[in-house]
């Protein structure tokens, strides 16, 4: 666990929680007034597409300041409007981060949405994963994500928090 470039692991690594951790990074943003957590970017089905969690921690008290978030990077041909994620039925807290649409030789859209997890929700995938569907207008995005991968994040977070 370090500062530095942001780490992308192998789909294969997210299930790795000792990958995992040692790819989380933490950058401290004095702007903001805090540091940073960003776990590994992992690529998903979709070309170009990639998952991370990410949370903001006091650099006071070492905790968490809000929930950690899941921010999924979708890439489309055309627009689509990711608006909100669901899982086994049940609507996921769902907010629309960013789109970004670029032309140049061919048209694409990039969307990022971000999903709240709280810290009782993350050691809760820490067992059993999280499985889940993005949809919009046009398309939809399914998300799998191991419970290594939340492991991973929670033990980055708790060595840092208690180092």
């Amino acid at each position: 666990m370090s500062n530095g470039t942001i780490e992308r692991i192998l789909r294969s690594s997210a299930e790795d929680p000792r990958k995992v951790m040692d790819a989380t990074r933490f950058e401290h943003d004095h702007h903001k007034g805090v540091i940073v957590l960003r776990g590994p970017m992992v690529y998903l089905d979709r070309l170009a597409g990639e998952y991370f969690i990410r949370g903001w921690i006091d650099p006071a008290t070492r905790t968490l300041k809000d929930d950690f978030q899941i921010a999924v990077d979708a890439v489309f041909k055309r627009r689509v409007y990711l608006d909100q994620a669901y899982s086994e039925g049940q609507e996921l807290p769902t907010k629309v981060i960013d789109r970004l649409r670029i032309c140049e030789s061919t048209c694409r859209t990039h969307e990022r949405i971000g999903i709240a997890v709280s810290a009782e929700e993350m050691v809760t995938r820490a067992e059993i994963g999280l499985s889940f569907k993005i949809s919009g207008r046009r398309d939809a995005v399914e998300v799998n994500i191991p419970p290594g991968y939340f492991a991973g994040v929670l033990a980055a977070y708790h060595a840092h928090r208690d180092g």
